[in-house]
């Protein structure tokens, strides 16, 4: 049961303290992927101040003081333990056992006893958690990831006492034109190669997904030409686990293979989106439909827009474009959601 819980200064210092260690200390005592993932904060410090700060955005702006919260998506956790020495009481939870082994251990070696955080590994999908739990969800760069959104954002609901806030951010902003060509480039590498070995987690397999569907594929059917099998890998791209057999086994018996995905990138073993964009405006409007009273946020100042308005412009069109907000949002790689369980 997680307790009332006061400020926790002394978590910052020993932040601090961890991302002035060695990269070759962090990837022996954590994971190499760790310093990988928050690169920016180890080579400045600077950046480690604009991430507590953001910290500190997100539990003003969602009032979470003193309240139950739930991350969603946790990732490492290192908002989640700043939450927590905001005073919020958290529960943190993820999909990869990796990050969420990593968190707790995080915990051990800053040597921070916290009564009001836990970690728990589970399914955004089917969260593992009672009705009306919580004050507070935040769901931090996670949305573009999850299989399915509509039925995380159910279970958002189901979990989320009447009133309880709703926060959501993302950097894949499909209204960003500058991101939806730098996404779409990604994309094609992480279906076709090469692979970033430094983007990888420590339990992610070092293989183009075509040609990890095309082993799957292999593995299922071994009397299968090569032939067969990469044509048969390419028409099942965006399908994951079981659907990629099944979607075989239907080829082989029909000749053709019905179900087809929209978004073809996807990774063949977990479901997971990498990066996947959306229009912030239809995110709204999929909250308001499940009975939250739900707003577009202005961009926040701290978040720097695509185009970096003072270089082109005066401080008067710096303020105009916040003025003539929703424009605003199309030069704006991320966006940021506040929605109310009514």
């Amino acid at each position: 049961m997680l307790k009332n819980h006061r400020s926790k200064p002394h978590i910052i210092g020993r932040l601090y303290k961890l991302f002035r260690t060695e990269r070759a200390e962090i990837e022996r005592t954590l994971t190499p992927y760790f310093y990988t993932y928050y690169k920016d904060l180890f080579l400045n410090p600077e950046n480690l101040k604009s991430y507590i700060g953001f910290a500190k955005y997100i539990v003003y702006l969602t009032n979470a003081r003193g309240k139950v919260v739930l991350d969603a998506g946790c990732g490492f956790g290192l908002l989640s333990l700043l939450f927590c020495s905001e005073g919020a009481r958290v529960i943190a939870i993820d999909l990869d056992l990796e990050k969420v082994s990593v968190a707790a251990h995080i915990c051990k070696l800053l040597n921070v006893k916290l009564e009001n955080l836990e970690f728990i590994r589970g399914d955004l999908l089917n969260l593992p958690l009672r009705e009306e739990e919580f004050d507070v969800i935040i769901c931090n760069e996670v949305v573009s990831h999850v299989r399915d959104k509509e039925t995380f954002f159910d279970e958002a609901k189901r979990v989320l006492r009447r009133g309880g806030k709703f926060y959501i951010r993302d950097g894949n902003n499909s209204l960003d034109f500058i991101g939806r060509v730098k996404r779409r480039i990604f994309w094609k590498k992480v279906e076709l190669g090469p692979v970033d070995i430094e983007r990888l987690r420590q339990n992610d397999t070092p293989l183009p997904w075509l040609v990890i569907r095309a082993r799957m594929i292999k593995a299922y059917y071994p009397h299968l030409n090569r032939e067969i099998v990469i044509k048969l890998a390419k028409k099942t791209a965006g399908l994951y686990g079981d659907e990629i057999r099944k979607s075989v086994e239907e080829y082989l018996k029909t000749g053709k293979i019905r179900k087809h995905c929209c978004f073809k990138y996807r990774n063949p073993l977990t479901g997971e989106y990498p990066e996947r964009e959306f229009n912030p405006f239809e995110i709204v409007k999929q909250l308001n439909e499940r009975g939250f009273h739900t707003k577009l946020l202005k961009p926040n100042p701290e978040i720097k827009p695509r185009i970096n308005l003072r270089e082109i412009t005066s401080n008067f069109i710096k303020a105009s474009v916040r003025v003539l907000y929703p424009l605003s949002i199309i030069v704006y790689p991320s966006f940021e959601i506040l929605a109310e369980k009514l």
